[in-house]
């Protein structure tokens, strides 16, 4: 791929050094995905920003990155991806839950990815996302907030789901320990009773069963442990979802029918086999076999996909 280097994922394509011979070589990845080791990147930048030795991109020595995936173009795809997702960030409900326009976005926003990431016309893609940054700089504001907006709510979904866990192990290990205490201490008081009383050992166990207090009660215990949360402060921050049923059938592509099937067509092909004549078209028709059956079938295959998109 254009942009990326095509050598050895352990070498360094400054020094040629790999892991082969220096098993403890650490390659990083620059701002323009290029790797080089640690002692190259000490030496050409340790005295300030100095150009790529590859692309003569001007780098800084922070701007070098440890390596996320083996593949640098997958490295490159998934920062490209993420920057371009803070500009072009409109939802359906922007088109007017339009799906084309919709769709057609998208496609626009691969088409730009595709050629950031293959180094394709990158001066005029940088140059069409600006004008689009400045053209729509309100609306990406806006999103971006509902984007932090929803981030913070299921980022607190999550971290009470975790300290509600945490609360229920605690209350349940709690119960199970006062339940032992219980049935120990009911156990020593039928032993006491069974060796200094006269009483029937039936009796003592029956009276002591009767007597014993009960272990706690893990839903009571929980209702006074678990915090209570207010929803509504949070229900205003996440985007109203649309609850109304689906209907798959009610979309732009249902199949709408633009043609008539008539039960005879003059067709010279079939003049030979008589059909118009009672006694041997019936003889020619299999069970249930209609002659509109077939014209059906071949009208619908030759029309089909013609009205697509309209």
């Amino acid at each position: 791929m254009a942009g990326i280097p095509a050598l050895d994922s352990d070498t360094c394509p400054v020094c040629k050094s790999d892991r082969y011979l220096n098993p403890t070589l650490r390659l990083l990845v620059s701002p323009c995905f290029h790797k080089m080791c640690d002692t190259c990147i000490n030496r050409l930048y340790l005295q300030g920003p100095a150009p790529c030795p590859i692309c003569r991109t001007r780098l800084r020595k922070q701007d070098f990155v440890a390596q996320t995936f083996e593949d640098l173009y997958v490295e490159k795809e998934i920062q490209q991806r993420k920057l371009i997702a803070r500009v072009y960030n409109k939802r359906p409900e922007d088109f007017k839950n339009n799906l084309k326009a919709y769709n057609n976005y998208l496609e626009e926003v691969e088409d730009i990815l595709f050629n950031l990431i293959n180094d394709i016309d990158v001066a005029e893609t940088k140059a069409r996302i600006e004008r689009y940054k400045a053209e729509n700089q309100q609306l990406i504001g806006a999103n971006l907030q509902k984007q932090m907006i929803e981030e913070r709510t299921v980022q607190g979904g999550l971290e009470r789901e975790k300290r509600e866990k945490i609360i229920r192990k605690e209350t349940y290990e709690q119960a199970v320990i006062e339940e032992a205490k219980v049935k120990k201490q009911a156990k020593a008081d039928i032993i006491r009773r069974l060796a200094e009383e006269d009483t029937s050992a039936s009796d003592v166990i029956a009276e002591a069963h009767a007597r014993r207090p009960r272990a706690p009660d893990i839903d009571k215990l929980l209702q006074a442990r678990l915090p209570t949360y207010d929803d509504s402060a949070a229900d205003h921050m996440l985007v109203e979802a649309d609850t109304s049923p689906f209907e798959p059938l009610d979309h732009p592509y249902a199949a709408v029918s633009y043609t008539i099937i008539k039960d005879f067509y003059s067709d010279p092909w079939q003049n030979h086999l008589r059909m118009d004549e009672p006694a041997r078209g019936g003889l020619l028709k299999a069970s249930g076999y209609m002659p509109k059956f077939a014209y059906e079938r071949a009208i619908t295959s030759a029309f089909a996909g013609i009205f697509a998109g309209i």
